[in-house]
């Protein structure tokens, strides 16, 4: 029960943290992990939706690469997706010196695709559910995440990871604020998923699953050749996977699709798929010797393809680098609806804004730090609330915007570095109340044993 009270405790924390906001600015950069898979993979289906450049870097150091491209680009925003297990924090203080740059995660991979989805989407009505396991990267769902992930952004829907059985209370509650209504769900999941939309009421629109991965994998695959049928997406990256870590190579074709092939059995297949496809671009990326194997044979059979091999950060930039006219087209349609989107959020967030100050500090007061680190995260809160102010005053809205949740990040972000911290707090309580329980446990038994002797005593005096 105890345990059970601090976990809520826990997660009402996160939960206030989760305030979504849109993306501000149409050059964005969406910068994630090479060392996590689903952090990496569920960024494309976002980056699809805002018109955004994905780039990958290593947890402890900003690659060259990625310095590179980031330098190129000039970003209005760097949205860093995954914790500072994921990205370290001197990764993100050094971004932070040249650029804007605002991290978004949960404690587990399933509230950081929650927290995704919450930051691209104002609402999204459908939603796409994936089973995905916690533990090391090798042990999750990495092929699939990454196939579904293209079927999420061919319907422009959001990527929320799930476990087997039941749905994390960080993705029910992305659920409930995105407004979904119906549900794509990917893998064979079990009653405790299903029972939980019933609750919910959230419909299953399709449930993709085959007897086992690999089953499941080949039914996403067909149904994405279904959807290129009757559209004009015609750019696919064929990743060459020899591990997990191949898959992250090519995170995100906007507008396109990606093709995994752990084998050369498997060429014959991906030819006649494109044959009937007929895409106008081929790009193949990952393992070098079966990605030449690879491109031989796609070259022997008359289809013309680039071959990009370098680190995942070059070769993300290699594949973007022949759609950036597509990005720049889709970031024009969505440009003045992003900025009527911070307007209106701003707006509604000055009357927010005291309260949600009044949560942090009083959220950085319980944490138990020490006055001096209490007093630099309370500064810290007021330059915030400063610069949403002048944003506001400015018509920066947007960038009002991501002051707030800025903001409201920060109560997940100290939930997590001093989360030891908060559980010696914890223990302590815990050990005070069972003293304090076992003394009231001796009170009793002493007051017992007075009213006994008092009882006692008067049948003596009234039998004398």
């Amino acid at each position: 029960m105890k345990a059970t009270i601090f976990s809520a405790i826990l997660l009402a924390a996160i939960a206030m943290a989760v305030i979504p906001v849109h993306a501000a600015e149409t050059d964005s950069v969406i910068l994630t992990t090479d060392s996590n898979c689903p952090d990496a993979l569920v960024t494309g289906a976002a980056a699809n939706e805002i018109g955004a450049t994905v780039l990958v870097t290593a947890r402890d150091e900003l690659s060259s690469d990625a310095a590179a491209e980031i330098a190129s680009i000039d970003p209005g925003t760097i949205y860093i997706v995954g914790g500072p297990a994921a990205v370290s924090d001197s990764v993100e203080e050094q971004l932070s010196s040249d650029y804007s740059v605002l991290r978004l995660w949960g404690v587990t991979r399933y509230g950081t695709a929650a927290e995704v989805a919450l930051q691209f989407w104002e609402s999204s009505p459908k939603a796409m559910l994936v089973w995905d396991a916690l533990g090391v990267p090798a042990s999750g769902n990495c092929e699939l995440i990454s196939e579904a992930k293209d079927l999420a952004m061919q319907e422009g829907i959001p990527v929320l990871l799930i476990s087997r059985n039941s749905i994390p209370d960080q993705v029910v509650d992305a659920l409930e604020q995105l407004g979904t209504s119906s549900v794509v769900l990917v893998g064979n999941v079990g009653s405790g998923v299903t029972g939980t939309l019933d609750t919910l009421g959230i419909e299953v629109d399709e449930q993709i699953k085959g007897t086992d991965v690999n089953g499941t994998r080949a039914l996403l695959r067909q149904r994405i050749r279904e959807n290129l049928m009757e559209r004009a997406e015609d750019h696919m990256v064929v990743v060459a996977v020899g591990s997990w870590s191949d898959t992250i190579r090519a995170p995100f074709v906007p507008n396109g699709t990606s093709r995994l092939i752990s084998s050369e059995g498997q060429i014959d297949a991906l030819i006649t798929e494109i044959q009937d496809g007929d895409y106008g671009e081929i790009d193949v990326v990952g393992k070098p010797d079966l990605a030449q194997a690879i491109y031989d044979r796609l070259s022997e059979a008359g289809i013309d393809a680039r071959l990009v091999s370098g680190t995942p950060a070059r070769v993300a930039a290699a594949v973007m680098s022949k759609q950036l006219e597509r990005l720049r087209v889709r970031a024009a349609a969505v440009r003045q609806s992003l900025d009527n989107l911070c307007r209106s959020r701003a707006t509604d967030a000055e009357g927010k804004v005291d309260a949600l100050v009044s949560r942090v500090r009083n959220f950085i007061n319980g944490t138990g730090l020490a006055q001096a680190t209490k007093e630099r995260w309370m500064n810290w809160v007021g330059e915030k609330k400063q610069a949403f102010d002048d944003d506001i005053g400015n018509g920066s809205y947007c960038m009002a915007w991501k002051e707030y949740s800025t903001m409201g990040q920060k109560i997940t972000d100290l939930t997590f570095r001093y989360r030891d911290m908060m559980m010696s707090a914890y223990r302590n309580l815990v050990q005070n109340e069972t003293r304090l329980t076992k003394a009231a446990e001796n009170l009793r038994e002493v007051a017992q044993s007075l009213k006994s002797r008092i009882a006692a005593a008067r049948m003596d005096s009234e039998a004398s």
